[in-house]
């Protein structure tokens, strides 16, 4: 697994042995100078061990069988020699010594051990944030140096400690960099206000509601509240996004009481990266739950026409039939009434359920979806609208740039009880064919945009958007910029 230290495995299969313990020919003129099998065959298991494991075995018996073997068919023995190894410290003494001239590797000093636990709290730690990974990165550090690994324990120690000064460091330059105001909201946080029960710190860890109007302001009261304590992105400026997680995460998992007891800079530290990445979170939430809203006005809409179309609707049988009959009347009595004439031929119920029929069919029902959806708009869903479009920042630098605009043209708009919006606001791009007709109204040679069916258009517009990432929203993180996703390499081009 990731971060053990190195040892053999339980089994190795033919390819594997190929791959680790094959002798090259400088290998062979080295281990041909040694006399005798036993020794021949001590120095090819050292030899090849060295570099599979970037340290000598403490005893050849720590070497499984099959690499013996197959080390010892390589240099043409019968069987396996390493059980008659020496056991005296002189001679294994002098095999490393011709083992480290040959390959270059050396048995690691006091410097190196002082130098590699720097560089892994300066250099290695930029990637590497858990003990885990940075063991990883200390065993390719070691290896390319040729500096054979120390004792698991002492590397264990070494790595921990470059861990613990590196976030000392960050504790202590992330501390330095907060405003006096956004230290005294910190501390606040983990206090219980006077007549309520739970700190601000634990209310702010609370996940969100299920979807809806009340909710969504909710969450929008705790994405204020976040980004009043007044973290900026330049506090945590240099310290690598990974690390940012880790701490949030320890944070989270941690009471208020608990986050008291710690050291000044290590408790604002953790509370700076929790509210930073809590604010991308509950921004994510925001934006999820304004989706889910918009569709959740247009299926309801949906369903409640079905419901009473269905309720309605009788499907009428001989169409042409009727039209004859009706035809016949009218032009037999062009004078007549309607109830004398037409329902004497035609039953007043048919005409009835022609007219559920039509209206469950093809542009009629769009129009009464639209109509529909605007009532339930005006009545309940439109209060979310101005809470969204305040805290949230949408952009956008492709085809729905557009939309960007109408958003900004309806916060222009947003405190006025104007029925409809001037007629120069973006209308392609935003206002699909579908929807044309009821946005756009002509009354009295004048072209008039309906304000109500506007808005509609760019929720539906910006629900598609944000979904396929076409439009993002600034501070968020799972509804961030796609450009940040892209390799680095693209941004040079």
């Amino acid at each position: 697994m990731k971060g053990d230290y190195p040892h053999f495995r339980a089994a190795y299969e033919r390819e594997d042995l190929a791959a680790h313990f094959l002798l090259t020919a400088s290998d062979l003129e080295l281990i041909v100078q040694c006399r005798g099998d036993v020794n021949r065959h001590g120095v090819a298991a050292l030899l090849k061990s060295l570099w599979h494991l970037g340290y000598f075995p403490d005893d050849l018996r720590e070497v499984p069988r099959e690499v013996r073997e197959y080390l010892a068919g390589q240099i043409n023995l019968l069987w396996d020699y390493t059980e008659h190894y020496p056991a005296d410290e002189r001679t294994r003494r002098f095999h490393l010594a011709l083992i480290r001239e040959h390959t270059g590797w050396r048995a690691p000093t006091a410097q190196d051990k002082e130098d590699l636990e720097r560089w892994l709290r300066e250099e290695g730690t930029r990637s590497a944030h858990t003990e885990d990974d940075l063991m990883e990165v200390a065993y390719e550090r070691l290896r390319a140096r040729k500096i054979e690994l120390p004792a698991e324990k002492e590397l264990r120690r070494s790595v921990n400690a470059a861990l613990h000064g590196f976030f000392q460091d960050i504790y202590a330059r992330v501390s330095a960099r907060l405003s006096p105001e956004a230290r005294t909201n910190l501390d606040r946080l983990l206090t219980v206000p006077e007549g309520e029960s739970v700190s601000g710190f634990e209310k702010l860890k609370a996940d969100p509601r299920s979807p809806g109007i009340e909710s969504l302001k909710h969450e929008i009261e705790k994405l204020q509240q976040l980004r009043a304590v007044g973290i900026k992105a330049e506090d945590l400026a240099d310290v690598p996004s990974q690390a940012v997680r880790i701490l949030k995460r320890r944070a989270r998992n941690e009471r208020a009481g608990e986050m008291r007891e710690h050291p000044e800079a290590i408790r604002r530290a953790l509370l700076a990266c929790f509210i930073h990445l809590r604010a991308s979170e509950v921004t994510d939430d925001v934006t999820r739950m304004t989706i889910e809203i918009i569709h959740r006005l247009d299926f309801k809409t949906e369903q409640q026409l079905d419901r009473e179309l269905l309720r309605d609707i009788k499907k009428v049988e001989g169409k042409v039939q009727i039209l004859f009959r009706v035809a016949e009347a009218v032009t037999e009595k062009p004078d007549g009434k309607v109830r004398d004439v037409i329902f004497s031929r035609v039953k007043e119920e048919v005409f009835r359920n022609l007219v559920a029929e039509f209206k469950a069919s093809g542009s009629q029902y769009r129009i009464l979806h639209q109509s529909l959806m605007r009532q339930k708009y005006a009545r309940h869903y439109r209060q979310m609208l101005p809470v969204v479009l305040e805290n949230l920042t949408f952009r956008s630098e492709n085809r729905y740039q557009p939309v960007i605009e109408a958003i900004e043209v309806i916060k222009q708009d947003m405190r006025t009880h104007r029925q409809y919006l001037p007629d120069d606001v973006p209308l392609k791009g935003v206002v699909t064919r579908k929807w044309k007709s009821t946005v756009i109204e002509e009354r009295d040679g004048e072209t008039r945009i309906n304000r109500k069916y506007y808005e509609l258009c760019v929720l539906q517009k910006l629900k598609r958007a944000l979904k396929c990432k076409e439009i993002w929203v600034e501070g968020a993180e799972e509804f961030r910029n796609p450009a940040q996703d892209l390799p680095r390499e693209w941004d040079d081009d």
